[in-house]
């Protein structure tokens, strides 16, 4: 169990050891064959719907953005295409992330389960006692499924029961509303809820909503734990972390994943965000070692 009040944000690599891919891996799955198809068989076989898409797959791969959210920013004209085409994707990738969830198909890095093993607590009621929100900046349910049903499992509760009590919070929009249902064949409805559920980078500002509660759990934290996130400017705004070098926070640890990250840049940037010294020793391994080790 948790004592500490503690906020764990998450990246795309949190998801990535599941089967929901990273930026630029989505970005060539909308640009794939098969999303084109069954796009096309969604808008109808029109020549308009076919050449607009034609449009904006061929201006998308030409871009030189890594990710289509980054490219979205700057070609807002081309957003309902582009969440539609990443919801397709991504609920496709929900429906392969729910063979891994659970034994004996899980990841080698199987970090969902090592956040539950810390979470463990001896009661329903002692499990929502803790201390602990999530920020997540993806868009797939693979966490929410995952504590769902574990909780479910050990405590004999309802589904129902189980996802209105996830301090859980999609900052940037997700696949719809966790409902329970997880890796199925999306219908039309489900489909078009997917895409409109999610929040390109412009449309979710500083001001957001979501964004403010984010801010105000992290604010009152005594433990910050970024896992598999990329710490770019604009996200590190949103989150309140801007000018935190110059702003004593003696009381809070914060630390994070950081494999990929040459050393010096996590040097800088650990100076930059005002990362307690802590984080410098961790996370450049696996993110069932980094949660083990920052939850303990």
């Amino acid at each position: 169990m948790l004592d500490k009040r503690t906020v764990l944000v998450l990246g795309a690599g949190a998801s990535k050891p599941y089967g929901l891919p990273l930026g630029f891996e989505l970005r060539d799955a909308v640009l794939g064959d098969a999303t084109s198809v069954v796009f096309r068989t969604r808008r109808g076989s029109s020549s308009g719907s076919r050449h607009e898409f034609e449009a904006f797959c061929r201006d998308l791969a030409e871009s030189g953005f890594s990710s289509v959210d980054a490219y979205l920013e700057q070609r807002p004209t081309w957003t309902e295409i582009g969440k539609s085409t990443m919801a397709l994707c991504l609920l496709s990738s929900e429906c392969k992330a729910k063979d891994r969830l659970f034994p004996p198909h899980q990841p080698k890095d199987h970090w969902y389960e090592v956040l539950w093993s810390c979470l463990r607590a001896p009661s329903w009621h002692a499990f929502k006692a803790q201390p602990v929100s999530i920020v997540t900046f993806n868009y797939d349910r693979s966490l929410e499924h995952y504590l769902a049903r574990v909780l479910s499992n050990n405590y004999r509760i309802k589904a129902d029961t189980v996802k209105r009590a996830l301090p859980i919070l999609h900052v940037h929009g997700s696949l719809g509303e966790y409902e329970g249902v997880f890796g199925e064949s999306a219908s039309e409805t489900y489909f078009t809820a997917a895409a409109g559920s999610i929040r390109v980078v412009h449309e979710a500002d500083t001001e957001d909503v979501g964004f403010i509660q984010a801010r105000e759990w992290i604010s009152a934290a005594q433990r910050v734990v970024f896992v598999g996130f990329g710490y770019h400017d604009a996200n590190m705004r949103k989150l309140g972390f801007e000018g935190w070098h110059t702003t004593a926070h003696y009381d809070r640890t914060v630390a994070g994943t950081h494999k990929g990250i040459r050393a010096a840049a996590w040097f800088w940037l650990c100076r930059k965000y005002g990362f307690s010294p802590q984080a410098a020793k961790g996370g450049a391994g696996s993110m069932s070692e980094f949660v083990a080790g920052s939850l303990a």
